[in-house]
């Protein structure tokens, strides 16, 4: 079986995601942490999960066991996104 994590689920691109990749057979398992998940007409399983925690990603990795990954997520606060630090960390 296919299954994909994706981390953005709940931002501007991975929203539009959700759909065809649930129409290419995909199981979803989507990554959220700052918004509520999307309301979506199929299965979609919701992980509330700080990506910048290592322990946290590599616990949700694991629990999953995805054989696709799509990593969307991205620090999309106005005027702080190119010089955030929580892009330059790790």
């Amino acid at each position: 079986m296919k299954k994909v994590l994706l981390t953005g689920a709940a931002g501007f691109v991975g929203r539009h995601c959700l759909g065809p990749l649930h129409k290419k057979g995909f199981k979803i398992h989507a990554v959220h942490y700052r918004h509520k998940p999307l309301t979506v007409p199929f299965k979609v399983t919701w992980h509330r999960t700080d990506l910048m925690n290592k322990n946290a990603v590599k616990n949700l990795v694991a629990k999953v066991k995805p054989t696709h990954l799509l990593h969307l997520a991205w620090c999309t606060v106005p005027g702080d996104y190119e010089t955030s630090h929580e892009i330059s960390a790790g």
